[in-house]
């Protein structure tokens, strides 16, 4: 079995190994100063489009930055900066439902600020509200049209948490209002159709001031109170990021503070699911005894700061590890994903750290149909204003817990044509795999043909009748059928005979064996013979059907200790014969051998 690699071998293949993680596709932005991702979805015609803020060092400014990726990592549509005089900051970004991209944030001259762009990253609008420095850190698109975006409004005496209601042009404020109660909002939704209510999640303050928790606001059109309530708990709780699921609840992660129960400073990854009812169903900590007591740059927070709800209903949260754990890599952070099932339970968790980086901070997540694609940030000091941006893809399979293994054949077998032999599997999964395809290669890979299309995902064999050919370069491979997110290949080739693959030679009481390599052949052939055979005529190259090709002199041959080379020569060109099958007949003074061999592009 050999696990598909997409297209890019990292030079970190170590940690890859060692955690039995699949990256699979990369891109790296790197400019001067720091390249920062905050939020990526994938669009409609089959994009990546990521938002965030480019920093330039020489320049000493700070843009809105957004970038538009095809899917297989390859080509990029557009990477554009969206520029003020000031610092400016793009949080979150969406696909309206006429096609267009809108990305949130700040302008610390202009206050929130509402972006809109078309498909080629050309500005159609450029909104700014409360002009203090307040930020936005989410929008959402309703059901008439409207946008609900919200964040922080800046105040000198604290931050409140902020709701902003537009119309479709985003110059009609239907709502604008701010809560001393709460310090900010990071998601939104509309209740109904009718737009009369809004539920607003965020970090509010505790009774005195001291601290922050999870917290949940209901009103109606007019920003009016109908409900409000605290998840309070003896951590101060801060939310980064939260969804409303297909049950119709609502999970949240953030983070929590320090906690004096193991050390002071060290804190935890935080996930919560609240019912519709907003009462709370479970909440969990993930987090692990430090194992280092003087961290002298202790960067950052263990945290989650994007969580996603998968194709198998289940919830992964991009985010950090604080360094202060077992089996870290990186210098301060390492990125990680944490997969969870409804219940809150930990189905895996995996962690990295970026090439070339010393941390790694995934700072959001989209699920792709075989993977799931991470914007992190990665650098190699402690200082925030430097910094690339790493968008790479992890296989399903490092998180599903889905192993697809061919057993047979595994690489060495020789199976001649026209028998039936036993092709075997083993396959364990907890996420649902409809069927499998089986295809065979007679080039190590080159080109494939389908064996079974479909086999249902229950079976762990198919009785397979060897082909008509021969080649010493075959493999199999075995995946799901729809999507082939899910692949094994044969270890290592195996080898096709045909009634012809061995020769006897009965001179001087010796019995010979011929083998022509490699098999299909491209533009050169060797003929290898076991034992001593005296060439002393001319070898003819025939087609299955008769027609006489080449007649190659024997001195265009060496005998080599016991391996006749044919040499190539400008006239007799192997590369040019037509694909197909061939004889070569191979004379001497009292005998005549046959042996095939196929010729390939």
């Amino acid at each position: 079995m050999r696990t598909k690699f997409f297209n890019i071998v990292f030079a970190f293949f170590l940690i890859i190994a060692s955690f039995d993680i699949t990256f699979s596709q990369e891109k790296i932005f790197s400019l001067p100063g720091a390249q920062s991702p905050s939020s990526i979805i994938l669009t409609s015609d089959d994009y990546f489009i990521f938002c965030g803020f480019n920093t330039y060092t020489t320049k000493g400014k700070q843009d809105g930055w957004i970038v538009k990726l095809k899917t297989d990592f390859k080509e990029t549509s557009f990477n554009r900066n969206y520029t003020s005089n000031s610092r400016c900051i793009l949080n979150y970004i969406i696909e309206t439902k006429e096609g267009k991209y809108i990305a949130v944030g700040l302008d610390s001259a202009n206050g929130g600020w509402i972006l809109k762009i078309d498909t080629n990253g050309n500005t159609i609008s450029s909104k700014y509200f409360d002009r203090s420095g307040s930020e936005l850190k989410y929008i959402y698109e309703t059901k008439q049209g409207n946008f609900i975006a919200t964040g922080i409004k800046y105040n000198q005496n604290g931050n409140r948490g902020w709701i902003l209601k537009l119309n479709s042009t985003f110059d009609t404020l239907l709502i604008d209002t701010s809560y001393d109660d709460a310090y900010s909002f990071i998601y939104a939704r509309e209740l109904n159709d009718s737009g009369d209510s809004i539920v607003a999640i965020g970090d509010v303050y505790s009774t005195d001031g001291s601290s922050r928790n999870i917290g949940i606001k209901k009103i109606d059109k007019h920003g009016t109170i109908i409900f409000q309530k605290a998840y309070r708990d003896l951590l101060g709780q801060y939310a980064n990021s939260a969804i409303f699921t297909s049950d119709s609840n609502y999970v949240i992660t953030g983070r929590t503070e320090g906690d004096s129960l193991i050390s002071s400073g060290k804190n935890f990854v935080l996930f919560l699911k609240i019912n519709k009812s907003y009462n709370l169903i479970w909440r969990k900590y993930n987090g692990q005894q430090p194992i280092e007591t003087d961290n002298a740059y202790p960067q950052g927070y263990s945290q989650g700061n994007c969580i996603i709800e998968t194709s198998d209903k289940n919830y992964l949260i991009a985010g950090n590890l604080k360094i202060n754990f077992d089996g870290h890599h990186g210098y301060y952070s390492d990125g990680c994903l944490i997969k969870i099932d409804t219940s809150g339970k930990i189905l895996k968790q995996i962690n990295w750290l970026g090439p070339g980086s010393l941390h790694d901070l995934a700072n959001s997540v989209v699920e792709n149909n075989c993977s799931y694609v991470i914007a992190s940030l990665i650098n190699e000091n402690m200082y925030w204003n430097d910094g690339d941006t790493w968008i790479f893809s992890v296989g399903k399979d490092s998180l599903d817990q889905v192993k697809l293994s061919l057993i047979s054949p595994n690489g060495g077998e020789k199976w001649k044509a026209g028998d039936t032999v036993l092709i075997k599997w083993n396959l364990w999964k907890t996420i649902s795999i409809e069927c499998l395809k089986i295809e065979f290669s007679l080039n190590a890979g080159k080109e494939w043909k389908i064996i079974k299309d479909s086999i249902p995902s229950n079976i762990t064999d198919f009785k397979w009748v060897v082909p008509d050919t021969c080649s010493d370069s075959c493999i199999l491979r075995i995946s799901d059928c729809l999507i082939d997110c899910f692949i094994d290949f044969s270890d290592s080739l195996f080898k096709i005979y045909t009634t012809n693959e061995y020769i006897i030679v009965t001179s001087s009481k010796l019995i010979e064996h011929i083998e022509i390599i490699p098999c299909p052949s491209y533009n050169f052939i060797t003929i290898k013979i076991a034992g001593e055979l005296n060439i002393s005529k001319n070898l003819d190259i025939y087609s299955v059907n008769g027609d006489l090709f080449y007649t190659i002199n024997t001195e265009w041959l060496r005998l080599n200790e016991k391996n006749i080379e044919y040499l190539q020569s400008s006239s007799i060109q192997i590369d040019n014969l037509p694909i197909g099958m061939y004889y070569i007949i191979i004379r001497s003074d009292t005998n005549k051998y046959f042996k095939a061999f196929i010729k390939v592009d």
